[in-house]
């Protein structure tokens, strides 16, 4: 989870989203369905491993991928919405710095 100044510097649709889906991800049925992935990923894996054609290997390895995929949502949004931070900060950083150069050169 992003911390209160990391989110300070997203604009302001962007608090909206993250903090949406931060309701999202502490609400219980969430962590519910996020656990009936997990055991869908591991149920995926196990038949990718002992898959007897490649068609089967190859259906295994796309519900592992997709399960995976929502099993991690936390983190890829963690990640996404870091970014947009660390976009804003160094923005933010950018105007001060023009500013600042502006009123030495008056």
């Amino acid at each position: 989870m992003l911390d209160l100044e990391q989110i300070n510097f997203l604009d302001n649709s962007a608090k909206v989203r993250y903090m949406a889906l931060c309701k999202l991800f502490d609400h219980p049925s969430y962590k519910y369905i996020v656990d009936w992935a997990k055991a869908k990923y591991e149920e995926a894996q196990l038949r990718e491993l002992n898959a007897q054609t490649w068609e089967q290997v190859c259906y295994a390895r796309g519900n592992r991928l997709a399960y995976g995929d929502f099993v991690s949502l936390e983190d890829i949004v963690d990640t996404e919405f870091a970014g947009l931070a660390q976009a804003g900060l160094e923005a933010h950083f950018e105007k001060e710095q023009a500013e600042q150069e502006e009123e030495d050169s008056v």
